[in-house]
């Protein structure tokens, strides 16, 4: 049962509207491209193994992506939890292509392609921490019984997984996204009494998605960005160019002729997640460039923005 959906995330929906309102030449632009391809990597990582997922038993499983929970003071991060009646199971994923290699030496996590080495914080690491936080967050609700598994799930079908003989921990708990079914059962051979019930589970899923807290910076702050470098008005949207012009109830893009009623609200989006939900007259006047005050009223009503009056 899928509990908690994988969404395109609050962050990842900020970078690309701070792309969208960012001119082409600007100096930070190649920086903010970087930081959403990583992120998007993430997603679709975590996309591909989803579809493995779905031959799972849905009465059996509870699965939770992208949970951000707290404990004590400090947040922790899970790709993928899975909640059973015998064991819980923390999947790290990753989406890296070429050849990967676990030192069990150094502890490092090295990626080898084109004839390059580069090392990557070590996902065994990740996944022994986040087995302890979670442990301590289950503690908070009364669960101290319940067996937390962990794996690191390789997304791409056709990376080459490596690792010194040594290694007993990668050999055992790193896998391609193609064997995560089979993996998945073969751990639950190693537990065969039920410890939690089914209404425990569901409580228990209930306050991760209740207490998850979503990665969601001020995104201008995060990268240096003043307010007054970001590109007002509305984008065409046949042909991306700026600013459309409104008329009565319509907007026209001067460019191409195109007409829309609802232009607008990819702007007044890009807004809240740029600049938040509270907004005066005056700015939702100079961000959608409206030649009329009471324009901009009548739009600021009937939308869900918080509207703080005039200046």
């Amino acid at each position: 049962m899928i509990v908690k959906n994988l969404e395109i995330s609050i962050y990842q929906k900020k970078l690309r509207a701070l792309l969208r309102r960012l001119p082409r030449t600007h100096s930070k632009r190649d920086k903010i491209e970087e930081a959403l391809a990583r992120s998007m990597a993430g997603y679709n990582g975590e996309k591909a193994v989803d579809f493995y997922l779905r031959e799972l038993p849905e009465q059996e499983y509870f699965i939770l992506h992208d949970l951000r929970l707290a404990d004590k003071d400090q947040l922790f991060q899970l790709d993928l939890l899975i909640l059973s009646a015998k064991f819980f199971l923390i999947i790290e994923v990753k989406n890296i292509s070429g050849s990967v290699y676990f030192d069990s030496l150094f502890n490092q996590f090295i990626r080898k392609t084109k004839g390059s080495e580069k090392a990557f914080p070590n996902p065994l690491l990740q996944i022994r921490r986040q087995q302890e936080h979670l442990g301590n967050w289950l503690e908070k609700l009364g669960q101290t019984k319940i067996p937390i598994e962990t794996l690191v799930v390789i997304s791409n079908p056709y990376t080459v997984i490596k690792s010194d003989i040594r290694h007993h921990s990668a050999i055992n708990k790193v896998i391609n996204c193609e064997n995560l079914t089979d993996k998945i059962k073969l751990i639950q051979t190693k537990f065969t009494k039920d410890i939690l019930t089914i209404k425990e589970l569901r409580r228990i899923s209930r306050q991760a998605v209740k207490q998850d807290t979503p990665f969601s910076p001020d995104i201008l702050e995060k990268f240096h960005i003043s307010a007054t470098e970001l590109l007002t008005g509305v984008h065409c949207p046949s042909c991306q160019s700026l600013p459309m012009v409104k008329k009565a109830s319509n907007w026209i893009c001067p460019e191409c002729k195109h007409i829309s009623k609802e232009a607008h609200l990819e702007a007044l989006s890009d807004y809240c997640l740029l600049r938040g939900s509270t907004i005066t007259n005056n700015e939702i006047k100079h961000f959608l460039k409206l030649s009329s005050a009471s324009t901009a009223t009548k739009m600021l009503s009937s939308l869900d923005l918080f509207f703080t009056g005039n200046t």
